[in-house]
């Protein structure tokens, strides 16, 4: 089963997301690891995506996000999921070489 610290395993990380939020369990490393793989905004994107038809998550959502990740919330709020999680790994291979040019000393 993947993991939330797996960078790749962004669908994982939305649903491991989604529960901490429905039972009010957001106070743990692992509910942050969520949204600090470089693709936060699409994690975000992705709740919002299933709070359109989920009262309880909307009410739990309230609070979080930026007003940056509206913007982008409402610029793919049409996509698939599947779309979304490839959009959210361009973003995470892109900020991620950029991370490793700025500091080459953590390049692996």
């Amino acid at each position: 089963m993947p993991s939330v610290y797996d960078s790749d395993a962004f669908s994982t990380r939305v649903s491991y997301a989604k529960r901490c939020i429905l039972s009010g369990n957001t106070n743990t490393r692992a509910f942050d690891t969520c949204f600090e793989m470089y693709d936060g905004g699409f994690v975000m994107c992705r709740l919002w995506q299933e709070a359109e038809n989920d009262p309880e998550l909307a009410e739990g959502l309230k609070g979080y996000g930026s007003d940056g990740g509206r913007l982008l919330y409402e610029k793919i709020k049409t996509y698939s999921p599947r779309r979304i999680a490839k959009l959210a790994k361009l973003h995470r291979d892109a900020e991620l070489a950029a991370f490793r040019l700025r500091h080459p000393q953590f390049a692996v």
